[in-house]
C-alpha cells in the first residue's frame, strides 16, 4: 500500500525539475496505465481496440485545467477540442493577411511537420517524429556522460536522419508567420474539428492526440530515481493541504525508488500561438483567458503527462483515509489502491478502466533505453537503444507513411550497450531494412502499477487582445 501523499509529492518533484511557464495539476486519484499499449496511438490505429485506446488517451489528456483545482480527466466539462472549436467559431478577424509568398512559406512549413492519415485527418509527419526520437537519443547520451565522439556522432545523426535543420526551420517559420495572421491556422483547425472530421470509437468522437517521445511507451526508457522522503516533501507547494496526507506530515526518514517519464502532448488541431495573435476578436465581452491560469473559457491546457511507478519504499507509513473536497493539489487521494470515482468513458458510466488494454503483438524487442539512477536529484540515465522494422510474421503496420518501424521491449538490457544499439537505429533509419534486435532477458515487472500521477499545464496569455490599429 503506497502512503497517501506520496504520488502527489512525486508529481510535484517531477514538475519542479521542469522549466516551463505553467503549473502542476493532479487528478483526484492516480490513473492506471499500461505504457507499452500507448504505442499504437502514435504509430497507427489498426483495430477497434487501438481506436478505443486512442479515444481514451485523448479524453484523458484534453481536459481544461485551472490553476489551484484538481485535474478532471474524462470530464465532466467539455474536452479541449470542443472548447477550442467554439472559440474558433466565434473569432472575427481583421482584414490583414500574408503576402502570397509568405502564405506559401507557411504552407510549406506545415507540410514538413504534419501530414494526413488514411482517413485524411491531420497527424505528425515522419520527419517530425524522427526529429523527436533522434533528439531524445542524442540528449540522453550527453546526459549520461558518454564519450564525446559518441555524443557528436549522435548529434550528427540527429542533424541528418532526424531532419533537424529542416524541422527547426519549419518551426521557426510557423512561429514567425502564423503570428502575423492567424486566420489560416484558425480556418484549418476549425475544419479539422468539425464532427465529420473527428475520429470515432463506438459512440465517442474525439480529436486524435499524440505524444513524444514514442520511446516512453517502454518503461526501460524511464528514469530510475532514488530519493529521500525529505526531498520529495520539500517539492510540494507550500499552499497544499497536507493535514490528511500521512506521507507529507510524517517525520519518518527513508527513501523511495521509482521510475518516471514525461510525455509531451502533441495536437495537430490546436495552436497555442493563435491565442497570442492580435488580429482576432470576439463579440461582446467574452474572455478566453486572463493570463492567470484560472479564469476564462480556456485559461490553460495540458502540455505534458507525468507517468510513474513506485518500485520500493524503505520505511512503511500507514496511509490515512483520503480527504474529500477542496481545491488544488491537496484533495488528491493518491493511495495506489484507491478506487477511482465513476466517470463517463466511451459514452457510458462506470468505473474507469486502465488507459490502455490488450496484449502486445508478435513484433518483439526494438527501441529500448535503460534508465539510470538519480541520487540527490541528479539524473544520469543509461541509454540502450535500437530501432527496427517488424520481424517475419508480424502484422502489417503503417507508421505515418514510413517503413513499418515498431518500438517495443520486454525487459532491461543486461549491460550498457547503447553504442551498438545506436548503430542499429542509424542503420534502420538509413536503409529501412530489417535489423534483428539483440536478445534481452525477461524480467518480472514490479508489483506496483504504472500510473498517470499529474499533468504539466501551460497557461494561455490574456486574450483576446485585438489591435485597435488594424482595420476591422
Amino acid at each position: 500500500m503506497t502512503p497517501d501523499g506520496l504520488y502527489l509529492a512525486i508529481a510535484a518533484w517531477i514538475d519542479k525539475k521542469r522549466a516551463y511557464p505553467g503549473f502542476l495539476s493532479v487528478p483526484r486519484g492516480p490513473l492506471p496505465v499500461t505504457p507499452v499499449e500507448l504505442e499504437t496511438i502514435v504509430t497507427g490505429v489498426r483495430t477497434s481496440t487501438d481506436l478505443a485506446r486512442a479515444a481514451e488517451f485523448s479524453l484523458m489528456a484534453n481536459f481544461v485545467p485551472r490553476k489551484g483545482h484538481a485535474a478532471q480527466p474524462f470530464g465532466p466539462t467539455d474536452p479541449l477540442w470542443l472548447v477550442h472549436r467554439e472559440t474558433l467559431s466565434d473569432m472575427e478577424f481583421a482584414t490583414q493577411s500574408l503576402t502570397a509568398e509568405e502564405a506559401g512559406d507557411l504552407d510549406r512549413a506545415r507540410g514538413v511537420l504534419y501530414t494526413t492519415d488514411a482517413q485524411g485527418r491531420p497527424t505528425l509527419s515522419e520527419a517530425f517524429l524522427a526529429y523527436q526520437e533522434m533528439g531524445r537519443v542524442a540528449e540522453l547520451l550527453e546526459d549520461e556522460g558518454a564519450e564525446p565522439e559518441a555524443v557528436q556522432a549522435a548529434y550528427a545523426d540527429w542533424l541528418v536522419l532526424g531532419h533537424k535543420s529542416e524541422v527547426e526551420a519549419a518551426l521557426g517559420a510557423l512561429n514567425r508567420l502564423a503570428g502575423r495572421s492567424s486566420r489560416a491556422d484558425a480556418t484549418r483547425e476549425l475544419r479539422d474539428l468539425q464532427d465529420e472530421a473527428l475520429s470515432r470509437s463506438a459512440d465517442t468522437t474525439f480529436a486524435p492526440t499524440y505524444f513524444a517521445p514514442l520511446s516512453a511507451a517502454q518503461e526501460t526508457t524511464w528514469a530510475h530515481v532514488r530519493i529521500s522522503y525529505a526531498e520529495l516533501r520539500a517539492a510540494v507547494p507550500s499552499g497544499a493541504d497536507t493535514s490528511t496526507r500521512p506521507f507529507l506530515t510524517s517525520t519518518a526518514d527513508g527513501h523511495v525508488e521509482f521510475l518516471y517519464a514525461v510525455l509531451e502532448i502533441m495536437r495537430p488541431w490546436f495552436s497555442a500561438r493563435l491565442y497570442q495573435a492580435d488580429d482576432w476578436r470576439l463579440a461582446g465581452d467574452q474572455v478566453i483567458s486572463t493570463g492567470s491560469g484560472v479564469e476564462g473559457r480556456t485559461p490553460a491546457y495540458p502540455q505534458s503527462v507525468y507517468l510513474a511507478r513506485v518500485t520500493a519504499v524503505s520505511t512503511p507509513i500507514t496511509p490515512a483515509a483520503p480527504a474529500v473536497g477542496g481545491t488544488g493539489p491537496s484533495p488528491v487521494p493518491d493511495a495506489a489502491n484507491a478506487t477511482p470515482a465513476p466517470r463517463v468513458v466511451f459514452g457510458g458510466p462506470g468505473p474507469r478502466p486502465p488507459v490502455v488494454l490488450g496484449p502486445r503483438g508478435p513484433a518483439g524487442p526494438a527501441f529500448t533505453a535503460r534508465a539510470g539512477v538519480v541520487n540527490g536529484g541528479v539524473l544520469r540515465p543509461t541509454v540502450a537503444s535500437s530501432w527496427r522494422t517488424t520481424g517475419p510474421g508480424a502484422p502489417p503496420r503503417r507508421v505515418l507513411g514510413r517503413p513499418d518501424w515498431v518500438l517495443s521491449a520486454p525487459g532491461l538490457p543486461v549491460r550498457s550497450d547503447w553504442q551498438a544499439r545506436l548503430e542499429r537505429l542509424r542503420l534502420a533509419l538509413r536503409t529501412g531494412e530489417q535489423t534483428p534486435p539483440a536478445s534481452l532477458p525477461n524480467e518480472t515487472p514490479p508489483a506496483s502499477a504504472a500510473l498517470v500521477i499529474g499533468f504539466g499545464c501551460a497557461v494561455l496569455p490574456s486574450c483576446p487582445h485585438p489591435n485597435p490599429a488594424y482595420l476591422w
